[in-house]
Order: C-alpha cells, then structure tokens, then sequence
C-alpha cells in the first residue's frame, strides 16, 4: 500500500527529474550560441542549422520531452508550468538573435501547442489509470 509519504516522495522525485531534463533542453537549446562563443563561427554556424531547418527549429522541439514527462508522471497544471517555463526561455533567443518579425509569435504558439500536448498526454495517462482500477 503506498503511504503519503512515498506519494511526496515519488512526486519531490518527479519534479526533480523534471527540472534536470528542463535544465539539460535549456543547455542544448543555447548550444549553438555557446558554442560560438567558446569554439568558433564555423561550430557555431553548423549548429544554428537546426534552429531554422526548413522552417522547423528541431532545438525548441525537445522541449517536448519535460512536458510530456511532467504531464504523464505529475499531471496537467505542472506540465502547464514547465510549457510556461519553456517560453521564457525561448522567448529570449526570439527577441535578441533571430531579430524576425514574428519574435514573440513563434514562442507563444509553440507554447500553446505544448501545453495542448501535455494536456492530451495528463489525460491519457489519467483515465489509463482510472481504467486499470476498474
């Protein structure tokens, strides 16, 4: 029988499983401009390829990962917050160094897109759940 105990626990456990996955897509999400930073333009140029790969940017899509995560193991509101989270910190990359039109627009609707997936995902694994107790 699981205590409350081991429910915070498991929960404090998935929040800091969370924030480390959080961290890391932050991480690899900057690495281009790290990267030119501490090896060069060409490393630099290389990596900025994926940030606008016909028209997709494949570092912002990792994102995925923390949300869907939070979703599954903590449940909708949280993965809610770790997609507010995630346009903070590409909002930042929007405004400074893509220098588009559309700055403020490619975060805010990849954030929608993320809570919705994360939403899908809570409920899901919310009546998958429900159905194994029945």
């Amino acid at each position: 029988m699981v205590t409350m105990d081991n429910n915070k626990k498991c929960i404090n456990r998935n929040i800091v499983i969370i924030a480390m996955l959080f961290a890391l897509c932050s991480i690899v999400y900057y690495l281009p401009t790290l990267s030119g930073v501490f090896w060069g333009e060409s490393v630099k140029n290389n990596l900025n390829l994926l940030h606008n790969f016909y028209g997709i940017d494949f570092y912002a899509l990792i994102f995925f990962v923390p949300v869907v995560y939070a979703a599954y193991s903590v449940g909708v509101m949280r993965s809610v917050i770790v997609a507010m989270g995630t346009m903070i910190i590409l909002t930042p990359y929007s405004l400074f160094i893509l220098n588009q039109p559309e700055a403020l627009f490619r975060p805010t609707a990849f954030v929608i897109i993320l809570s919705a997936v994360g939403a899908a995902v809570a409920m899901l694994q919310k009546s998958d759940m429900q159905r194994q107790r029945s």
